[in-house]
């Protein structure tokens, strides 16, 4: 039943992949052509790993079991484990391919380019490590993806359970950012950078640079801290070491702080009615990231685990410190005893 369950699956979302246009772009093209690869591996593996986490699990009756039961004419007496496995589907589905491609380019750019060591200038660093950082991001959730497993405790355990927040998310990826973010909050209409303002002026230009990539280093690392477990729109456990220590959104924080950084729209050389456009759009896509974070706390939430991160957050984050230290008192001295934090 479950290996039925699980090929059903598979075969679903290979049909979504037939029908809909996006996916017949050449773009998708290195995804499938892995995909045909591993097709083989899990047709061999697959039966092995079925029947050995099944006999480990404590509730074996799982929504493989249920679908491959469904499909036989049973059933369910709840639909609600085939309902969070069509969604925790969905989410790996729409997300894999994407982040896939996504690493396969940085990796073609970065074998187009020149070795670091052959380096002369700050702006050829600048932008070799800014697509380094951006391809540990998404190679760490490609992985998070595909490994999905009981076996390894990375399975899904929750999806994100609104409309609401499944659009404020799918709205930053791609197809509909291009739709969305290209036709209505271009904040980058004037092709003015933070380099077309600092290049005259080398310290300037180095150290801003150098900011940006400290922030994009830190958005990398809030990925990486996720480990196996990465995965939007879902809970696969709380995650509160690296640089979740500090802050709840630091993949957020930093990646928002560097688009202001970088775009630089309130310093646009266009019309101050241009300028003021722009900020105004940037500062919308700031408000769908910060949407994004209310959402996600508000399901992680549900979990006592997540309630005590918060509020060890409120005591112990960076932002608490801060006021600790404008308010002359010693970093190391919470304001009230703080709550053992689990991971």
């Amino acid at each position: 039943r479950k290996l039925v369950g699980f090929w059903l699956t598979i075969g679903a979302l290979a049909f979504v992949y037939w029908l809909l246009p996006e996916y017949s772009r050449d773009f998708f093209q290195p995804f499938f052509g892995a995909a045909r690869f591993a097709l083989s591996i899990l047709v061999v593996a697959s039966p092995l790993y079925i029947a050995f986490v099944d006999r480990r699990q404590i509730e074996p009756n799982d929504a493989y079991a249920e679908l491959g039961a469904l499909a036989g004419g049973t059933l369910p007496a709840d639909w609600s484990k085939l309902l969070a496995h069509a969604k925790a589907w969905t989410i790996k589905g729409f997300f894999l391919p994407l982040m896939f491609v996504f690493l396969n380019n940085f990796l073609v750019d970065l074998w187009a380019t020149p070795a670091p060591f052959a380096f002369a200038k700050f702006s050829d660093l600048y932008d070799r490590f800014y697509q380094i950082f951006f391809m540990i991001d998404v190679m760490f959730a490609v992985v998070g993806y595909v490994m999905t497993l009981r076996l390894l405790d990375t399975q899904i355990r929750s999806s994100e359970p609104t409309v609401f927040g499944w659009v404020i998310c799918l709205v930053c990826y791609e197809p509909f950012y291009n739709q969305i973010g290209n036709s209505y909050l271009n904040y980058e209409s004037d092709n003015f950078f933070w380099g077309d303002l600092l290049g005259p002026f080398p310290a300037a230009y180095a150290i801003w640079g150098s900011v940006i990539l400290i922030l994009l280093l830190t958005y990398a690392w809030a990925t990486m801290a996720f480990g196996l477990r990465f995965s939007n729109l879902t809970n696969r456990g709380i995650i509160t070491h690296g640089p979740y220590a500090l802050m709840k959104h630091p993949a957020y924080v930093s990646k928002n702080i560097s688009w202001w950084l970088i775009s630089i729209p309130f310093l646009s050389q266009a019309s101050w009615p241009d300028t003021f456009r722009q900020t105004i759009l940037l500062g919308l896509v700031s408000t769908i990231y910060l949407c994004r974070a209310i959402t996600e706390e508000r399901h992680l939430s549900r979990e006592p685990a997540y309630r005590e991160y918060q509020a060890w957050i409120r005591e112990n984050g960076l932002w608490a410190r801060v006021l600790r230290l404008a308010r002359g008192r010693r970093l190391g001295e919470p304001s009230s005893a703080a709550p053992q934090v689990r991971s």
